[in-house]
């Protein structure tokens, strides 16, 4: 069969055999029949399913047909797609997307999350007509999983979206005021006779590089790898990385850390992004840390030794997933790395030689997880990280359990998490390992359907708790109650399309010392009107004294830092993104009044569609923290031992942030995008405090300060991130893809200032007279697939 947007195969051709209904809209009108009809069918034969629709339009010149890359959501276009839930456990499905313009979307959905980096190989095309749309689509059986059996029968259901009318509606009616999404499919059986069949695809590249650096010089690289997808039945899959390149992905978005947490990181790298929707649970895997430096010497240093270069990150050798569900509900993901050793550079003066010391080990990652469907859209769920390190260095291992409960109409939940890490540190005189243990549990109960909802939960970690091996948790030792009551409505009434009300507060504790550390009140109101804008108000109060155990860096937590109250306000506001011009608009303000602090900030994001090829978008987000109190230095480096002088500071902190997005699409298949980021922190201090016993600060400074007008100075800071990421992505086959990139990367930081740069001044200064990295790339995956292979040669 062609797959060409023609519906002039015979299958297609006695209209009579189109099957007719009319859909039902989610939005603006939930439950309302949808404005325009739409008319479909499904066949099938040994190699796919297929899927012919008519979307008729009563206004077919006014069809949106914004163009975008592959997955490129938010785009001002006409959308069909189809949901199959090929295990009809109505929890998990495969969702295949196309919009007017042509362009794919594929995700993979669980009761969680809608997981659009799940990619999948299959054939569409769209035509305009005179009477609205067509759409043809192929999904080959390589492309999903289902059970091996004689007769299938699937959940299925249909989407459409009617861009300008926001109009989104379903063949089978998805309720938002019922949880859940594939617990809302229709029913498809009938299908005979058909065989999971043999997946096997490989993904070859090769890939060249120029790097120009000015600190470093000139430097080339070429290599090559494999990706290789295997079905191991017709439920599992092996998904394997050989040599994998990870050097095109989207710089970081890189900030001036004053906190005592560690930032996280999206996770840009395509391995780590595409069917991870099974590691995700109970925060255990953090993708980010497989290829992450520690950026620890294992050795110690001499005096005459001085540090030439730290590495940035480790080499990955391969990487491994296997991942399924069997017809029973039973998912398994099993998930493998390894990681090359790195070492740093040393100069010895004496010697006058440079030697390698190492950093990091060789290391193994691994990543378990059994995961089992239960009745009523729940599911229970175990999982186990371990992060093994060669040559007898730390080991860590943790277990965790996750389970979602819900009653059988979907309206109440019980959910709740345990998990206990292991972290084993190898005693250098004894050669033993010294275990550390810490738990975790969490429990809630929560109304999930209907106008009115809430949700109470409990969360314990104890001060030994550290998942972060593999996984991502900014701090432990707390004990925290949360709590919140919300109100909305799904249908139009006057000018109002939907309407949200939530209020809620938090209370914590740390759990060791078992003592308060802060209590607060939150409510939020939300608004969508039926000319599409909507405006939100939220606002934030502690009203009591907090006690902060962390931003000391106190690691015995003997020591904390006292919060007087405060308050926030925040207001945003959108408009109907339907039009050329749209934007979004943040402006809040913050404040502390018994310290005479007031904060405020703004982020405004407005978009510009030119065209269907081309549009523009700017995001500036501006922040100022004035009188704010922050941790600055402690004057013993080991913050373990008592007596330890903390310094705080009253500081003003300037932070302005300036991304530009460019988007210009030459037709479905190619595409490029300009990115270009600034970041601008500058920090100023006017006051230095000793932190006391109490929590209190005080300005008589310890006797190792003598030059109190120089310490102050020189915790100023002034810190620049400049990145610019160019991407030409062209498919010219399915699941291939050639890529080119440009990537220019600026980081400054200077200490120790004295003057206020305005934003000309500093840019001039410190971004572009800093030495600059510029990298420029080619890459080129082609997709072999076998059923292809043998659908050819028949």
């Amino acid at each position: 069969m062609r797959i060409d947007g023609v519906l002039d195969e015979a299958i297609w051709q006695s209209d009579q055999s189109f099957y007719f209904d009319n859909f039902i809209q989610t939005r603006p009108n939930n439950g309302a029949k949808s404005a325009q009809k739409t008319k479909l069918k499904i066949a099938y034969d040994d190699f796919a399913v297929y899927i012919a629709a008519k979307l008729y339009d009563s206004e077919p010149q006014k069809i949106s047909r914004e163009l975008g890359p592959r997955d490129g959501f938010g785009k001002n276009t006409d959308m069909f797609g189809v949901a199959i839930d090929t295990y009809h456990n109505r929890q998990n499905s495969f969702f295949f997307l196309v919009s007017a313009a042509g362009v794919q979307i594929d995700m993979f959905t669980t009761p969680q999350q809608e997981d659009v980096n799940w990619n999948a190989v299959w054939q569409s095309a769209v035509k305009i007509t005179d009477e609205g749309w067509v759409v043809e689509i192929e999904i080959p059986y390589s492309a999903i999983r289902f059970p091996k059996k004689d007769i299938q029968t699937w959940g299925i259901n249909f989407y459409r979206e009617i861009r300008r009318t926001r109009e989104e509606s379903y063949w089978n009616r998805v309720d938002p005021s019922v949880n859940g999404f594939a617990n809302q499919f229709g029913v498809l059986e009938g299908l005979k006779n058909i065989q999971p069949p043999t997946r096997l695809s490989f993904l070859p590249y090769v890939s060249g590089a120029v790097t120009n650096d000015d600190a470093t010089g000139t430097s080339y690289s070429y290599g090559g790898g494999m990706d290789l997808k295997y079905g191991i039945n017709e439920s599992f899959t092996l998904d394997m990385s050989l040599i994998p390149d990870f050097s095109q992905v989207q710089s970081d978005n890189l900030v001036n850390n004053l906190g005592p947490f560690e930032v996280f990181f999206q996770e840009n790298r395509p391995f780590f992004t595409e069917g991870t929707e099974l590691f995700g649970k109970g925060n255990l895997f953090y993708s980010r840390r497989v290829g992450q430096t520690k950026r620890i010497l294992r050795e110690d240093l001499g005096d005459q030794d001085s540090l030439v270069k730290m590495p940035t990150e480790t080499q990955l050798l391969n990487a491994t997933k296997i991942s399924g569900r069997t017809k029973g509900g039973l998912g398994i993901g099993i998930f493998n790395a390894v990681t090359k050793a790195s070492y740093a550079e040393v100069y010895n003066k004496e010697s006058g030689q440079t030697r390698e010391v190492l950093v990091d080990p060789l290391t193994n990652y691994n990543v378990l997880v059994i995961d089992q469907n239960l009745r009523n859209n729940s599911n229970i769920t175990f999982l186990n990280t371990n992060v093994s390190r060669s040559g007898g260095f730390e080991h860590a291992n943790v277990n965790g359990l996750d389970f979602s409960l819900n009653n059988k109409r979907n309206t109440y939940n019980i959910s709740g998490f345990a998990a206990v890490t292991q972290r084993y540190a190898r005693n250098t005189e004894t050669g033993n390992y010294i275990p550390d243990l810490g738990y975790k549990y969490s429990l809630s109960f929560a109304k999930t359907s209907g106008n009115f909802q809430f949700d109470v939960s409990r969360n314990v970690e104890s001060d030994n708790y550290n998942p972060n091996d593999l996984g991502f948790l900014r701090a432990p030792n707390e004990v925290s109650h949360n709590f919140s009551v919300g109100y909305q409505t799904f249908k139009p009434k006057g000018i109002v399309n939907r309407f949200s009300w939530w209020t809620g507060g938090w209370h914590e504790m740390l759990y060791k010392p078992f003592t308060f550390s802060e209590a607060g009140l939150w409510t939020n109101a939300n608004v969508t009107f039926t000319n599409f804008w909507n405006v939100g108000l939220q606002v934030n109060a502690s009203p009591t004294n907090s006690y902060d155990y962390f931003s000391p860096r106190a690691l015995d937590q003997g020591r904390y830092f006292k919060r007087l109250p405060w308050g926030r306000a925040t207001l945003r506001m959108s408009s109907d993104s339907r039009k050329k011009f749209a934007f979004n608009l943040r402006v809040g303000a913050w404040t502390r009044p018994a310290w005479d602090q007031v904060d405020n900030w703004i982020s405004f994001n407005p978009r510009y569609r030119v065209n269907d090829r081309l549009s523009f978008s700017h995001n500036l987000n501006i922040s100022r923290r004035r009188k704010e109190r922050g941790y600055a230095n402690t004057t013993n480096a080991d913050v373990s031992f008592a007596g330890d002088d903390i310094i705080y500071g009253r500081r003003y902190v300037n932070e302005t942030t300036n991304t530009f997005v460019m988007d210009y699409a030459f037709n479905h298949l190619m595409n490029f995008r300009l990115r270009v980021r600034h970041y601008w922190s500058d920090v100023q201090y006017d006051k230095l405090y000793n932190l006391t016993a109490d929590g209190d600060l005080t300005e008589s400074l310890p006797g190792e300060i003598q030059d109190r007008a120089s310490e102050i100075r020189n915790n100023n800071v002034n810190f620049n991130a400049f990145n610019v990421d160019f991407v030409y992505n062209w498919q010219f086959a399915p699941g291939s893809f050639l890529t080119l990139v440009w990537k220019n990367a600026i980081l400054s930081q200077v200490t120790g200032i004295e003057e206020n740069y305005n934003f000309g001044d500093n840019f001039q200064r410190n971004v572009m007279q800093a030495p600059q990295r510029n990298t420029f790339s080619v890459k080129v995956i082609y997709f072999l697939d076998y059923l292809y292979f043998k659908k050819w040669f028949k």
